[in-house]
């Protein structure tokens, strides 16, 4: 009899567990953006064999997820059986004038080159934030990141110089290497708007001015 019971009680403690994590894996998902969303959504999850998403992905269960919102989330291709990392998504606000900013950076063509795994570029996207960080060309140099360009990390070598570096900030084919700030980047790319640095204090309090990584 106290087998049972004690059976019992494992098992209600299993299907409390799984529907948490079921719980906890579908809020997560939601805070996500909508790239992100639609990257889970096309994985499959290991947690319960019986849900079965479009085979385009095997993702890992609800700890991946968690891992993402802490450094990068993990997914493995079905078909070449290699994992790729996206970069942790972005959850600073923008400034209206760091929004303008990245604007203008994409009407000159400048480029953002980094890795999903560099704690630098990692601080450049949450100077600029989520908002404007849209409108920034973010180039992955990292064989194993998403939407790795071999091509541009080839080209102009930025293995060698570090990351995160930028192409094109006022000065054509020129590649800056470093963390900066954004008011840096708005001189060093002749932003034609006043800009504040007092107003993206909050943001770069963690900054490492010069800065960078190497694979």
């Amino acid at each position: 009899m106290q087998h049972a019971q004690l059976k019992l009680v494992w098992v209600c403690v299993f299907l409390f567990v799984a529907a948490y994590n079921s719980y906890s894996l579908q809020q997560t998902t939601l805070l996500l953006s909508p790239s992100r969303r639609q990257l889970i959504k096309h994985a499959a999850f290991t947690v319960f064999p019986t849900t079965i998403l479009p085979k385009t992905a095997l993702a890992a269960p609800p700890m991946a997820v968690i891992a993402e919102e802490l450094g990068y989330f993990p997914i493995t291709d079905q078909q070449t059986s290699e994992t790729i990392y996206v970069p942790q998504r972005i959850t600073s606000k923008s400034t209206p004038q760091a929004i303008d900013l990245a604007k203008h950076l994409q009407s000159q063509n400048a480029m953002f080159f980094g890795t999903f795994w560099c704690p630098h570029c990692r601080n450049q996207r949450t100077f600029f934030g989520e908002e404007a960080f849209k409108f920034i060309n973010y180039v992955e140099c990292d064989p194993r990141g998403y939407n790795y360009d071999k091509m541009l990390a080839d080209k102009y070598k930025i293995n060698e110089v570090g990351f995160p570096s930028w192409l094109n900030l006022g000065h054509d084919d020129k590649i800056i290497s470093g963390e900066m700030d954004l008011a840096t980047i708005a001189k060093l790319s002749s932003f034609p708007l006043k800009f504040n640095p007092q107003l993206e204090f909050a943001t770069e309090q963690s900054i490492i001015r010069g800065a960078s990584c190497k694979l």
